[in-house]
């Protein structure tokens, strides 16, 4: 069974009809934005009934793998980039940025699984992968917030910190002449 998808618009085609099977129709509700970009990386990973990994490439998640990761909602996987990206920056961008097209399909996958056992009509489907998957722009937006906020703390730290112990050392003398 086949739905049309009229959301994507091809200027070489004054009017789009793109045909996507069913599955492709949930994964598509489930990424998002840039959903057909992404539909057809995750074609490459599923080819005969079965999942394959391969090598892919991932410019964001290469560049910044912790915020990209948590713009998909991926949020364990945000928290095993961020503590392994301390330890083996940049080697973990690279792998990252290999694996993370396939580590989305994964994600993708286990969602429109569970939200086809889920005793829903198609369309309360739908919307419940759009719900699940999607971008958060919101948690993009404070991990930024938060990433700035502790840089700007620490050049505060660096650049007041000799003035307070000159401060305070003045002080000392101040208080040993008295």
């Amino acid at each position: 069974m086949s739905h049309q998808d009229d959301s994507h618009i091809d200027f070489h085609n004054p009017e789009p009809e793109v045909v996507l099977p069913d599955r492709d129709r949930f994964l598509k509700r489930f990424v998002g934005e840039n959903a057909l970009d992404y539909l057809e990386t995750f074609r490459r990973f599923h080819c005969a009934g079965r999942n394959h990994f391969l090598i892919t490439w991932h410019w964001p998640a290469f560049l910044f793998p912790f915020l990209w990761s948590l713009y998909r909602k991926l949020w364990g996987w945000s928290i095993v980039i961020f503590l392994v990206g301390i330890v083996l920056w940049p080697f973990s961008n690279l792998v990252w940025a290999i694996s993370a097209n396939y580590l989305y399909f994964l994600r993708a996958q286990r969602a429109v699984r569970r939200a086809k056992r889920k005793d829903l009509d198609e369309e309360e489907t739908l919307q419940w992968l759009v719900k699940r998957g999607g971008v958060s722009n919101e948690s993009l937006m404070l991990a930024i917030l938060i990433v700035l906020l502790l840089f700007t703390g620490a050049y505060w730290k660096l650049k007041l910190t000799p003035v307070f112990t000159e401060l305070s050392d003045n002080l000392e003398q101040i208080e040993k002449v008295q």
